[in-house]
């Protein structure tokens, strides 16, 4: 199969995993609102995740699948469960608290230039040509635009500090997401899509669950149905959409570069649906410039790569 041919045929699977995520910005707000604190609902959502995918692993690759990749291949679940779960998700639990819905979508949103350019520069590469460098460049002034807005010179300080403070930590979600993925899209392990995605997710649960019971408070967690149905959204989210991505990933050989830009569907729809659903998150001038951005550069990188 040519890479074309590839990537028409993915591109479903990777539009409906980056629509999944980005409903996830809503969920996670609905779980803060009902006390919960980053680390445990983090660790929460995965861990339980991971405890999902186990029949779902046996049902569609064997009842041996599971066991092989934690006998055959424990590193390797411990670091990607560590970048693409611990650290990933708990430095953004902590950033979307610290800012609107809408702009944590917009910021997550820019992924693809991440991992676009780090898949440039890490052997085996995967080259950009000039016109893509240039979509990366405008993407850079789109964060710029949307951290300054969000950070205003002159006034009171504490509401933007706080806020580029979190788009800071999610900055540092994005480049463990790029981490694991070239990682997983560049081994030569052959471990099947659904036992990666629930050994990582135990694994990376486990250790945000540690976590949270020597530095939180859990005793304000209201576990009420609008709790419950976020956390169970957000289960749902993780174990279709990564699952969805592994397999583009290890299964149908798609390029890690290449398939991270369909994640331009994260911003936009995860922004609108913040601007929908969450009472006061409403967008101004900085937010829809940084977002205009931010998708040009992405779209523009999806056009000139011809992906």
């Amino acid at each position: 199969m040519s890479n074309s041919d590839s990537g028409a045929s993915n591109w479903p699977f990777a539009l409906l995993a980056c629509l999944l995520w980005s409903t996830a910005f809503v969920a996670i707000k609905i779980g803060y609102e009902q006390g919960a604190s980053p680390l445990f609902f983090a660790g929460t959502r995965f861990f339980a995740s991971g405890l999902v995918l186990i029949p779902v692993s046996v049902f569609f690759e064997g009842p041996r699948a599971l066991k092989t990749a934690i006998v055959r291949n424990g590193g390797f679940l411990l670091i990607i469960g560590f970048f693409q779960t611990f650290l990933l998700y708990g430095t953004m639990y902590f950033g979307i608290g610290y800012v609107p819905a809408s702009i944590a979508a917009i910021v997550i949103g820019a992924q693809p230039l991440l991992t676009s350019a780090a898949s440039h520069t890490v052997p085996p590469r995967e080259r950009l040509r000039w016109t893509q460098w240039a979509t990366l460049a405008t993407g850079i002034v789109g964060l710029a635009v949307l951290s300054i807005s969000r950070n205003p010179i002159g006034g009171s300080r504490n509401a933007g500090d706080r806020e580029l403070l979190g788009i800071l930590l999610m900055l540092i979600a994005l480049s463990s997401s790029t981490i694991s993925s070239m990682l997983v899209s560049r081994t030569k392990r052959r471990i099947p899509p659904f036992a990666l995605s629930s050994g990582q997710f135990l694994v990376g649960g486990f250790m945000l669950l540690a976590g949270s019971f020597f530095v939180e408070d859990l005793r304000d967690l209201n576990w009420n149905i609008q709790f419950l149905l976020a956390l169970a959204w957000l289960v749902t989210v993780s174990s279709v959409g990564i699952s969805l991505w592994y397999w583009l990933l290890l299964s149908r050989g798609a390029k890690v570069g290449a398939l991270s830009v369909w994640k331009f569907i994260v911003p936009v729809s995860g922004a609108i649906l913040g601007w929908t659903l969450i009472p006061g998150d409403l967008p101004d001038t900085g937010s829809i410039v940084g977002m205009v951005l931010i998708a040009a550069s992405v779209l523009g990188y999806f056009r000139s790569s011809r992906v």
